[in-house]
């Protein structure tokens, strides 16, 4: 039994390239943000049973909310630039506790003693949740520091048509007209970004992009610029990102908006 416990402990953390042939392409926020999805969906799983209490249940929904904020944030641009040290360092923070998480689940999942299972979930809980806050702290950090690098442009915006941008343009409108309840603490971020988009968009609309390499760049930034601002406040509006990340963002996008 200890044998088997062992083994099955290997899948509570994240896995590496090496270890797996069809994981060997993945990148690391990649491979991180599955791992911590598996953990979200075990968890949202378990929470679902009808013997538990509804006060461990509400208990458990700060580490619920934690796990959805990784995974979303794993997939913003700040941390898909995997070659950088920058990326780097905060992925293996990340990793870190994501390790830690796994190593929470293992244990709480193959508790057989009831007494036991609550004493280690109250427990082991304190603890991972003062340790998000510091993993907070630093991807604040980081994404402070990425918006100051010189610019990159995202893989998989590089041949998107610059109408990404009229998408982007679309749905902060859309939302600031017909959705304003829901960005209420941020309407004023949101609208600021769209007039910021817009004044670019016409810009390049104007002039003969094609003939200047320089705004050739100007226009690869602004699509990927486009797509950070509908994928934050998307997630945001589906009250899985949190006011100060989104402010954070939007921050960084519009400051790099007017420095391209």
């Amino acid at each position: 039994m200890d044998s088997l416990l062992s083994e099955l402990r290997e899948f509570f953390a994240v896995p590496k390239p090496e270890q797996y042939l069809s994981c060997s392409t993945f990148q690391t926020n990649e491979l991180v943000a599955s791992f911590v999805d598996f953990l979200l969906e075990d968890l949202e799983e378990f929470l679902g049973q009808r013997y538990l209490s509804h006060f461990f249940t509400v208990k458990m929904n700060p580490l619920l909310q934690n796990l959805r904020f990784l995974v979303i944030i794993l997939g913003d641009t700040p941390f898909r630039f995997t070659e950088l040290k920058e990326t780097k360092n905060i992925l293996a923070e990340i990793e870190s506790i994501a390790n830690e998480a796994g190593i929470f689940f293992h244990s709480f999942f193959f508790t057989t003693n009831l007494v036991k299972e609550t004493k280690m979930a109250e427990v082991t809980h304190s603890l991972l949740l003062p340790k998000f806050k510091m993993v907070k702290e630093k991807i604040n950090k980081h994404c402070i520091t990425f918006s100051n690098l010189p610019s990159v442009t995202t893989r998989n915006t590089a041949l998107v048509s610059i109408f990404m941008v009229d998408s982007a343009l679309v749905y902060l409108n859309h939302l600031t007209t017909n959705k304003a309840s829901l960005i209420f603490d941020v309407m004023d971020q949101i609208t600021t970004l769209h007039e910021e988009l817009h004044f670019s968009r016409s810009f390049l609309r104007d002039i003969e992009v094609q003939q200047n390499k320089e705004l050739i760049e100007c226009e690869m930034q602004l699509k990927d610029l486009a797509y950070e601002a509908e994928y934050i406040v998307n997630w945001f509006v589906a009250g899985e990102v949190p006011v100060w990340y989104l402010t954070l963002r939007l921050s960084n996008s519009y400051r790099r908006i007017n420095s391209s």
